[in-house]
């Protein structure tokens, strides 16, 4: 928000014991309608909030995805702060996401894959499905998903839609195109013009 200016920032929230899972949208303020900056708060919940399950949440991500919208996603279980999981995630831990794809398998069905990286940049990636080294996933995909397949350890995975939704508990979205430097809500108070041409990507 700070780099872009955007205000336009949703943090969505699975809701505690939803079944079938339930993310909440909660709104971020910044600044109150006086301008007085209050820094990053949550709005007050709200009976209006926005209530996605597991497919309307996955295809508002795809849109967002395509819209070159920053993404995030973190895991939270009350455990320690950037706890090692088993399956190779870090709690409390903020995932950049790349990109969603659909993948063909050879049977003809699709698979929804969610590429992410770990900012570290290291080996503390996922062990799952779809992960750099389960050669039977990446098997059921044509030519072993050659072009898309990452197996370095270097911070960046697949996962399976389906695997996301159910590890990751708290998701960002920050509505500014990050290849076109657009977006709405964008707040430029104090600045001075060369520095709203650098968010611009003059």
């Amino acid at each position: 928000m700070m780099l872009t200016g955007c205000m336009d920032y949703n943090r969505w929230i699975l809701e505690k014991g939803s079944k079938p899972r339930t993310w909440r949208r909660r709104p971020i303020m910044m600044y109150h309608s006086t301008g007085q900056h209050l820094g990053f708060e949550y709005a007050d919940y709200s009976e209006s909030d926005p209530l996605y399950q597991k497919d309307v949440f996955l295809n508002y991500l795809r849109k967002a995805e395509k819209r070159n919208y920053l993404l995030s996603a973190v895991g939270v279980y009350g455990g320690a702060s950037e706890t090692v999981h088993q399956n190779g995630l870090i709690e409390g831990h903020a995932y950049g996401v790349l990109q969603i794809l659909d993948v063909n398998l050879r049977d003809g069905r699709k698979k929804i894959l969610v590429k992410l990286r770990n900012p570290w940049g290291d080996h503390h990636e996922w062990k799952g499905t779809f992960s750099d080294h389960d050669e039977e996933s990446w098997s059921l995909i044509k030519n072993n998903g050659r072009g898309i397949r990452v197996e370095e350890c270097n911070g960046t995975f697949w996962m399976e839609a389906s695997d996301f939704l159910d590890y990751f508990t708290h998701i960002e979205c920050l509505h500014f195109d990050m290849i076109n430097y657009t977006g709405s809500k964008i707040y430029n108070k104090g600045l001075r013009e060369s520095q709203v041409d650098r968010r611009k990507g003059h």
